[in-house]
């Protein structure tokens, strides 16, 4: 079973006391005219879970984040301390998380940061000042929404909805027309949507954690799981993308998240942008196997077999827990009319997996198709 199935099955059964799907599915973004929208978007309340509260905080509309994280300021000494001190990535990462959280406390370092540091951190502490509502970033998410990839282009929509001013709102009309479709259905519905209102602090933790800059990033990609999940069940698969963006944002290592967002850019008849999505999955984790494998299930799924074998062939090297990837690089090779490889390929995994059913009933079925062939 493809891999994301069998992954979001598992993260149901883990929150499944937490959701209860809604009656309906909210279709995924597309670019409405101003005409079509309505004046305001509240996420719908039949979508009855532990999400409700964020969901309809102070009339959240309902293409805006999600309010989990916010109030997550147990964080903030610790992305504070990384904005400080980290590398040039991990500062990038500290920035965003502190306008994600909500610390308003630490919109001055912020700021600072803005002015004073490196040109690469800069669009992203001025990002988390407009996520703030502090009107300082207003440059720099200006310029995110130009250079910035599609993710990060939602997130400067927001930052400049929340300004809730006549620049921010010129800069969105004037910026519209060069935007993708689901960014310019952001965009129209943030010009439709009422002004931002903070989250209620009622909503905050308070206890500080001490975690390093690796935990941090795991504990942010976790939570933004939790919220593709919502997103999941209101059908939304544009905004699944985009969350699963920014949690490899966080934690690149993830490789599965590469394939979810590439399964479901599948799913909606972008084939090419999936293969981008699974290429730079393996290239920001060459050694691993299962970056390997993913690629090369697309692949194979898309009956492109000389192109699926290469990767198959590495996941199946490599991958001494599971037996899936030499199943599927044996039937590659007999997609290919390379049969007697695809006999040694069953006979080694059955011998590496002695338990394996799958592959048993797969050998014999090899040998008896190429008995006595050369």
């Amino acid at each position: 079973m493809k891999e994301y199935a069998a992954g979001m099955k598992a993260l149901l059964l883990l929150v499944a006391w937490l959701l209860v799907s809604g009656s309906g599915a909210v279709q995924p973004a597309t670019a409405p005219t101003a005409e079509a929208l309505p004046n305001s978007c509240t996420a719908g309340e039949e979508h009855a879970s532990v999400f409700t509260p964020y969901a309809l905080a102070s009339g959240r509309p309902a293409w805006a984040p999600l309010e989990l994280i916010w109030g997550q300021l147990q964080y903030r000494s610790a992305l504070e301390s990384i904005l400080l001190d980290g590398d040039s990535t991990a500062r990038n990462r500290a920035a965003l998380a502190l306008g994600l959280i909500g610390a308003q406390e630490s919109r001055e370092r912020l700021a600072t940061t803005m002015t004073q540091a490196e040109n690469d951190i800069r669009p992203w502490a001025g990002l988390a000042l407009c996520y703030l509502g502090d009107p300082r970033g207003a440059n720099e998410a200006r310029r995110l929404l130009t250079t910035g990839e599609p993710w990060v282009r939602y997130y400067a929509v927001v930052g400049l909805w929340r300004l809730d001013s006549p620049e921010a709102r010129s800069l969105l009309k004037k910026s519209y027309p060069t935007q993708e479709p689901f960014v310019q259905a952001i965009i129209s519905q943030a010009l439709h949507s009422a002004p931002w209102q903070p989250p209620s602090r009622a909503q905050t933790r308070q206890t500080t954690f001490t975690l390093t800059p690796n935990q941090l990033w795991t504990e942010m990609a976790s939570q933004l799981d939790l919220i593709c999940d919502y997103w999941w069940h209101q059908g939304d698969y544009e905004q699944c993308c985009r969350i699963m963006e920014t949690a490899i944002f966080f934690c690149p290592q993830r490789v599965d998240l590469y394939d979810n967002i590439a399964w479901l850019q599948w799913s909606l008849g972008h084939d090419e942008v999936a293969v981008r999505t699974l290429n730079r999955g393996l290239s920001n984790n060459p050694g691993s196997w299962h970056a390997h494998f993913n690629l090369g299930w697309h692949y194979f799924n898309t009956k492109r077999y000389a192109e699926a074998l290469p990767h198959l062939q590495a996941a199946a090297t490599d991958s001494n827990e599971w037996c899936e990837p030499m199943h599927l690089y044996a039937h590659t090779l007999e997609r290919l009319s390379r049969g007697q490889e695809a006999l040694r390929v069953w006979e080694d995994c059955v011998e590496r997996f002695p338990e394996d059913v799958v592959g048993k009933r797969n050998l014999e079925r090899v040998r008896q198709r190429y008995s006595g062939s050369q």
